[in-house]
């Protein structure tokens, strides 16, 4: 029977001298974002929520293109 890994939180985050974990996600924008934590498997589950969270989508009407482009041009 083949045993299961366990996954070696700590090598996945950095250490701070304060002794917390820490790491990093992104947002739509491409913008860094830190998250800490004194455990790293909580730290790893934040990230993960963090991720895969579904951002709200922006419907562009037409209207609105309109109304830039008005404003640009006057």
């Amino acid at each position: 029977m083949a045993k299961n890994k366990k996954i070696n939180y700590e090598s996945m985050f950095t250490l701070r001298s304060d002794g917390r974990y820490q790491g990093y996600w992104y947002d739509e924008n491409g913008k860094r974002h830190s998250v800490c934590d004194k455990a790293p498997e909580k730290l790893y589950e934040k990230l993960q929520a963090k991720k895969y969270t579904p951002q709200p989508k922006k419907v562009i009407t037409f209207k609105d293109v309109a109304e830039d482009w008005q404003q640009e041009h006057r």
